[in-house]
């Protein structure tokens, strides 16, 4: 019980790091998004577009690790995305005083590797996109973004 706990923990940790990481981009997004809009007129209509589409792309990657907010035509939320099936997993393990069963060690042997290699794909994704804005936005003088290395 432990031990999967351990790796579920750490699995988690990894794909609440990237989703803090995707947050902090967006952010910064929309602030460059603000001040090329306001102090930047002549080149705004080359960057905004750029910005827009990262917005976009940064909360596609988003939702690809959490569930999506729910739906405005049909109000219900998407299925649950790996941060919460490893969330489940780890309650319905720690939620009891017994050993794991089967079926649960085998969902933690598909769900771990799963999570660990989307959040990698995930990175590298946001590392490549936003090392083609900034040349972007530095070739027009704009303010650029900066990521924390995640690992």
């Amino acid at each position: 019980q432990y031990d999967l706990s351990i790796k579920l923990r750490d699995a988690t940790t990894q794909v609440n790091q990237r989703l803090r990481t995707l947050d902090a981009v967006l952010e910064q997004l929309k602030q460059i998004e603000r001040v090329v809009r306001e102090h930047m007129a002549d080149s705004a209509n080359i960057l905004i577009p750029a910005i827009e589409s990262e917005i976009k792309s940064v909360e596609e990657m988003m939702a690809r690790l959490a569930t999506p907010p729910p739906s405005e035509n049909l109000g219900y939320r998407g299925n649950a995305q790996i941060v919460e099936q490893l969330a489940m997993l780890f309650t319905s393990i720690q939620g009891v005083n017994a050993g794991p069963t089967q079926p649960q060690i085998e969902s933690l042997n598909k769900l771990v590797p799963t999570a660990t290699a989307l959040s990698t794909q995930i990175g590298l994704e946001l590392t490549e996109r936003i090392t083609k804005l900034n040349l972007l936005l530095s070739k027009f003088k704009a303010p650029t973004l900066v990521i924390r290395s995640v690992k």
